[in-house]
């Protein structure tokens, strides 16, 4: 399986073992108090990078989930000849200023995500507390891989699983409201046979 391959498998299992299970709010940054009516989403995934705005690529950037391999390494000596090792490290955004009352989800093919609620906008209330959302989602990603563990034949090492919210430079929490932002870091490893093909076009 090439990298490329492995990534493919990675987003794809996030898009359909956690994003389909969550609708979370999508940015209005034009728009941030009780006057605005609120949407929600199930969060995308992007292999490596959210695709900036600038870019001019029309993508649903927040919520979402970036899958990153970091120095992946294939070892050919010593006890852990044949195996390939990638750091995974997972971004995970969310975007949520506060409470609304939502009530009544319906389908709504006119709507963001295909789904529509009723807000009572009378009852939003400004809150600092979206962090919650960042969490529910390291928790729902760390219970699949600790009972799934192996992915399409990719094994999870579950020796080292490192999670929590981003800090800054100063080691504190980064506080970016209304946005939010966590990460997961944890290794998978498979095997890594020495190949040395005299062409690249089924690869490329």
């Amino acid at each position: 399986m090439t990298n490329q391959e492995i990534m493919t498998v990675f987003c794809d299992w996030i898009d359909k073992t956690i994003c389909q299970k969550f609708m979370l709010k999508v940015p209005d940054d034009e728009e941030n108090g009780k006057e605005y009516h609120v949407q929600f989403a199930h969060p995308s995934v992007f292999p490596y990078f959210v695709p900036p705005e600038y870019t001019g690529v029309d993508v649903q950037r927040v919520p979402s989930i970036c899958v990153q391999f970091l120095e992946t390494e294939d070892q050919f000596e010593g006890p852990s000849v044949g195996k390939k090792t990638i750091p995974v490290r997972l971004v995970l955004t969310t975007w949520n200023p506060g409470d609304h009352v939502v009530f009544d989800p319906h389908e709504d093919p006119e709507q963001l995500g295909g789904v529509a609620y009723t807000v009572d906008n009378s009852e939003y209330e400004r809150k600092v507390d979206g962090w919650k959302d960042v969490l529910n989602l390291i928790d729902a990603i760390l219970r699949e891989i600790y009972a799934e563990e192996i992915i399409e034949g990719i094994r999870a090492d579950l020796k080292s699983v490192k999670y929590g919210l981003f800090k800054d430079e100063e080691d504190n929490l980064l506080f970016m409201y209304p946005y939010w932002a966590g990460y997961i870091d944890f290794k998978v490893t498979m095997g890594a046979p020495r190949l040395a093909p005299s062409k690249y076009d089924d690869i490329l």
